[in-house]
């Protein structure tokens, strides 16, 4: 991949990521209910560990906030920023299928080029 790709893959994955969550949590949050048609997929992998989706607003509101707080913190090359992004990443495994995929994808991507995006 070359460099700019590399960058704008880890760069876009959060804001799509990350905003949705955001925008679904505080959705949720603020009309009761989750943007769409219902709760995807996600929901069922939730309730097999004893969670009601429902209650799963602020949570959303939490991790889609961490996407783009570790996106900023990249942009300002702080150290501990690949770490967060990698952390986060693994976190949203569970939003399955959008986030599951596209987290596979940042870490892969992050984990492969650490040594590019370290001097970007």
């Amino acid at each position: 991949m070359r460099p700019r790709a590399v960058v704008a893959t880890v760069s876009t994955i959060p804001v799509v990521v990350g905003g949705y969550m955001l925008f679904d949590g505080m959705h949720a949050l603020l009309l009761g209910r989750y943007f769409g048609p219902g709760v995807g997929p996600w929901g069922f992998l939730v309730s097999l560990v004893g969670v009601d989706p429902a209650s799963m607003a602020t949570p959303f509101v939490v991790q889609g906030f961490l996407w783009l707080f570790f996106l900023v913190s990249g942009f300002y090359r702080w150290w501990w920023a690949w770490y967060g992004k990698v952390a986060t990443a693994i976190a949203t495994l569970w939003y399955f299928p959008f986030g599951t995929v596209l987290s596979l994808a940042q870490v892969a991507v992050l984990v492969r080029y650490r040594s590019l995006l370290r001097s970007s």
